[in-house]
């Protein structure tokens, strides 16, 4: 199987683009190149992702379990916990790719031994032997289906936008659906400035009437 990176790829061809994707993006990701290419690199990335974990859930274990106070113990649950992930990464990188390279086939049974081959590691990692088997299986199920998303360009892990959003979104937005909120504030606003001058004040009527508002003398 021929590995063509440059073509296959997601590196951009022009000038251009090349200049913006440096300028916003300095580091390589997993699938940045196809399976079989660049192995050194997707290791290095699969492990940087196993670390990133790793730290997170070292830091939970120190605050909430362990406790630990002083450098030693610290340094140690953060290794104890990054280490094996960052293994695990780096084991079904170089699996995964190696199995590729030999079969010259890119299909699920790639991703599913690179992840059968975390089954050890992660047996060591919770001391629990009974995870070399049953982990592995897991893991290489967990691989498979996410070979299968990549085949089907689904992503595993869909990040909806926030209900939210962000204070101005209804500016940028010409949905029909959405409704200006701005609309019929501006002749409110201009009766309100010509009666404030009057010393009265608004009192909303039921929505029955006509006159949604009315003119009521302010009480000292």
């Amino acid at each position: 199987m021929s590995c063509d990176c440059k073509k296959d790829g997601k590196t951009p061809q022009s000038p251009k683009a090349i200049l913006k994707a440096q300028a916003t993006k300095n580091y390589y990701s997993y699938y940045d190149t196809p399976d079989g290419c660049d192995i050194p690199k997707k290791i290095l990335a699969a492990s940087r992702l196993g670390a990133i974990i790793g730290v997170l859930i070292a830091t939970k274990d120190i605050l909430l379990y362990s406790h630990a106070v002083t450098v030693g113990p610290i340094i140690k649950r953060y290794i104890y916990h990054t280490g094996p992930l960052m293994a695990m990464g780096a084991t079904f990188a170089a699996v995964s790719n190696g199995m590729l390279q030999y079969r010259q086939e890119d299909d699920h049974l790639n991703y599913f031994a690179g992840g059968f081959a975390c089954g050890p590691i992660l047996a060591a990692y919770l001391r629990n032997y009974h995870a070399i088997l049953l982990g592995g299986l897991i893991l290489g199920t967990l691989g498979a289906i996410k070979k299968e998303a990549l085949i089907q360009k689904v992503p595993l892990f869909p990040s909806p936008p926030g209900h939210m959003r962000t204070v101005g979104d209804w500016r940028n937005n010409y949905n029909i659906l959405y409704k200006d909120p701005l609309e019929g504030k501006s002749e409110m606003s201009k009766h309100s400035q010509r009666h404030r001058r009057s010393g009265c004040f608004w009192v909303r009527r039921p929505e029955k009437q006509r006159k949604p508002f009315l003119c009521s003398t302010r009480v000292n």
